[in-house]
This record gives C-alpha cells, structure tokens and sequence, in this order.
C-alpha cells in the first residue's frame, strides 16, 4: 500500500463514482482502478461495492475511510515539520566554536565535513587546546562544543566538575595512554616496557604541566631528561624521529595517523603491569540557543568514536 492509493481512495469514496474522481485527479479511469485493484489486494478484502449508477463503501471500506483522513492528515503535518527543520537548517547561520583535545582533531574534521552537509550557512571555529584547559573554556562560555579526554573512569567524575543541571556530559569510548616509539627504535621490538627498558630514555611531554606524562614520571622516567614541547605534532616528532618516547592516547593517535600520513611510523606499547587509563567524552552546555546544532554534532561525533 502507498500514500497515493490511499489518496485516490478517499477521492473515489468523496465522490460517489470512479469516473468523477478521475476527473478530480486528472487521471484516467482505467489508472484509477488498477490502483484501487492494487489496494485491495494488498488489504485482502475490497473497500467498494460497485453499481452501474456508482460505488458505495463496504463496512471495511468504511473503516479505512475513517482512518485513511487522519494518516494523510498526520503525514502531510510531519512532511511540513520535516520541510520547516530543512529551511531551518538552511537559514541558521550562527557560529559554533568547538574546542578538541590534541590529537582529536584529524578525527573532527570529517566530522565537520558532514555536519556542513546539513547547516551549510553556519560558521565553525575549531581551536586544539589542552585537556586541562578545554573544561574551562566551555565554563566560561569560550566554547559551545568540547571533545576531551579524562583519566577517570565514570563519568561521575566529569559531571563532578560540571554543573549536570547546565551542561550535557556524553561518554565517548575508553582509551588508554600508551607510550609511542619510532618503529626505528631497538625498543620497536619488545613486546613490552620494563622499568628497566625505558629508564634511561628521554620522555616527549607539554611544557605547562601534562598529567599522564607525570604518572610515568612516577614509575620510571628521568623528569630531568623530559623533553617539552607545545603541540602534539611535536610531541609525536620527537618520538617518530627517535629523540623521545612519546605518551600519548592510542585511539585517538591510530584514528589520526592516517589522515596524518604517518601511519607505520610509531608503534604503541604498554609499561609492564601498568596503563593509565583514559575516557574520551563530548560535553556541551544545556539549553542554548545553538542546542540544535551541538545535539547533531554529538550525534555525529558519539557515531565517529564508535568505529
């Protein structure tokens, strides 16, 4: 059964006789009947009893009657709810500015790409800052939008530092640190870390301060030795070119890697008996005036972090 059936029924029913609602409907007779053949074959019994002077419903025909009305009724409603949201989307032309963690954003920009696909018109601004400094600007209103990491493992203990009533806190997937050698690296070969191994190697981390690099601090690594850089393209540098072993988030990385042409080039292990466990999560503020756009970014990016 089809929509027009449908319609060209309660034509035929509205007018008395096939003839009539073929001229209404600028159709021929002979159309008009298959299609009602159609449609009651498809129901299993007929709507019309036919006579040389017109056609008059069956009981059942009366019952689709009834309801037919109100189905086409309900469907041009949400056919015009549909074409309002599409303008809508057309028309919005707001800026959206996203924050992300280093080393997410390879991943958003597809992510991007497809959210433009449906609001062409608005303006985004993506900005890579620091896990520790992202919660801040989306505080602070800086931020609609944030893509970060967390060494949690609940999400209670995001929504701790976030008001749940003002901002919407959505898990993304777990990760872990690992630490990232050039695959040119003697390290390359074993199949874990020791203590032992990597004690005397220099550890790749941000000068202002970086929380997992500090947990390996703590179980082997040479503070003293630690080379500090700005940006995660530095950090990942160092260790392809061998001059440090890099601490970094493996989903994350091996997602970018390849948008990044370096796949191959690192190879992610993990320190004996220990990982520092990480949690990727989206968070953005409740109830705006762009909570439209930021609940289909968070359709698309809970999507991409599911592959």
């Amino acid at each position: 059964m089809i929509l027009k059936q449908l319609s060209n029924f309660i034509t035929i029913a509205e007018n008395g006789s096939f003839n009539g609602a073929a001229k209404a409907l600028f159709m021929s007779q002979s159309a008009l009947s298959s299609s009602i053949a159609n449609l009651e074959e498809d129901l299993g019994f007929e709507l019309f009893e036919r006579a040389h002077n017109g056609v008059s419903l069956t009981p059942m025909g009366r019952m689709v009657y009834n309801d037919a009305g109100k189905i086409l009724a309900q469907i041009d409603e949400q056919e015009r709810s549909w074409k309002d949201a599409y303008k809508q989307r057309l028309s919005c032309n707001a800026a959206l500015n996203i924050a992300v963690a280093p080393g997410a954003y390879p991943i958003f920009s597809n992510i991007i790409r497809q959210f433009k696909q449906s609001y062409p018109n608005v303006k985004i601004r993506i900005s890579e800052r620091r896990n520790r400094f992202l919660l801040n600007s989306l505080i602070e209103g800086k931020s609609d939008f944030i893509v970060n990491s967390f060494s949690a493992v609940s999400v209670n203990d995001i929504t701790g530092v976030l008001n749940e009533q003002l901002f919407c806190v959505k898990l993304l997937r777990n990760d872990s640190f690992k630490l990232a050698v050039s695959a040119d690296s003697p390290l390359a070969a074993l199949e874990t870390f020791s203590v032992n191994d990597i004690c005397n190697s220099a550890l790749a981390c941000y000068a202002d301060g970086d929380d997992a690099a500090d947990e390996y601090f703590a179980r082997g690594f040479d503070k003293e030795k630690a080379l500090e850089f700005n940006s995660i393209e530095k950090i990942i540098d160092a260790a392809i070119n061998g001059e440090a072993v890099s601490c970094l988030p493996e989903y994350t990385i091996t997602r970018s890697l390849p948008l990044l042409n370096l796949g191959g080039k690192l190879v992610f292990k993990t320190l004996s008996g220990y990982s520092v466990p990480l949690v990727h999560y989206i968070a953005y503020k409740k109830n705006s005036e762009k909570q439209l756009l930021t609940e289909e970014l968070s359709q698309l990016t809970t999507e991409a972090f599911a592959i």
